[in-house]
């Protein structure tokens, strides 16, 4: 319709008409592209919304994960100081067994296992660049820096345990006895055929120094958890904080 009233007004030769009728063209053409591109917004900032509570309700299982591991890790430390204080004092009483479930806890390598799918989503996304403020993105960055310090000090860990720890441990020690009590089924590890002395794990120099090792990277690691778990609550503050506003 408008299209012919503009051919009716050229024809009438009646130019404030058609430039009026221009005008309106141009405008409604101008409003719709607007309405277009401000719903268009909208939607990505729903989608990166949705994004960022994918990561607080990521965060927050993690959140349980790592203050269950620090527990398990705690556990840890008091096993290998009992046992080097055992080791230490021949006075001491203590069974066969409870001495293999100590060297046991000295072997055992507990890893702090982080979700971060959500996270590494929303890191992809072009989204970020437009929507995210620099608080969400300093508490990411700090929670990136903990996580990737925490995992390479446990992987230096690991890498201490299976180079160093298990070399010695199979020329010197009874893995029948160790890892006996292990595993929950009684018989899946036949009896040992020899048991450790304790005069003679007392008196292995580099047994000790084992222990002592996996003494600091326990240690480092109920640090590095620590952090990582205050790092972890305040990416989850920050974001609570932006969904309130």
């Amino acid at each position: 319709m408008l299209l012919r009233r503009i051919t009716e007004h050229v024809k009438a030769q009646n130019w404030f008409a058609v430039a009026l009728d221009f005008v309106i063209v141009v405008v409604g053409v101008l409003l719709a592209f607007q309405i277009t591109s401000w719903s268009a917004a909208r939607g990505e900032s729903a989608k990166f919304e949705r994004q960022v509570q994918a990561v607080r309700l990521e965060m927050l299982e993690n959140l349980e994960r790592h203050e269950f591991i620090r527990n398990r890790i705690e556990n840890q430390a008091t096993a290998l100081a009992e046992l080097r204080t055992v080791l230490a004092d021949p006075l001491i009483d203590i069974s066969d067994e409870e001495l293999d479930a100590l060297l046991w806890q000295s072997i055992l390598m507990i890893r702090v296992h982080t979700k971060r799918s959500a996270l590494d989503t929303l890191l992809s996304s072009d989204l970020v660049i437009e929507y995210a403020d620099k608080k969400l993105v300093d508490e990411i960055e700090d929670w990136e820096a903990s996580f990737a310090f925490m995992n390479k000090e446990q992987d230096d860990a690991l890498q201490f345990r299976n180079m160093i720890q298990h070399r010695h441990y199979a020329n010197n020690l009874s893995y029948a006895s160790v890892f006996q009590g292990a595993f929950d089924e009684e018989d899946y590890i036949a009896p040992p055929r020899f048991r450790d002395s304790r005069d003679k794990l007392s008196n292995d120099a580099v047994l000790e120094n084992i222990l002592v090792g996996r003494q600091v990277t326990t240690k480092q690691d109920l640090r590095n958890s620590a952090e990582l778990v205050e790092r972890t609550r305040a990416l989850i503050a920050v974001i609570e904080e932006r969904e309130a506003r």
